[in-house]
């Protein structure tokens, strides 16, 4: 990882989700949330189901889940 570089990382693992080039998100935020990644508005990004899940429970604290159980903030 290039240190010269700025990246969207997992809140919880810290797994590269993105890089940030010319203040945009590649891949962009559409595609990395269609790929699994999970965007948290008031917060950022986890990079799945589990490592939101896994975020919870370390951190004590409760997402708003859709009727399914999923944290989606964007769910149609």
């Amino acid at each position: 990882m290039d240190t010269n570089k700025l990246y969207v990382k997992c809140k919880n693992c810290e797994r590269i989700i993105a890089e940030i080039i010319e203040d945009a998100m590649v891949p962009a935020a559409e595609d990395c949330y269609k790929m699994g990644n999970v965007p948290d508005p008031n917060m950022g990004w986890l990079c799945s189901q589990e490592s939101a899940n896994e975020f919870e429970k370390k951190y004590e604290i409760t997402f708003e889940l859709t009727q399914d159980g999923k944290v989606d903030y964007y769910a149609s």
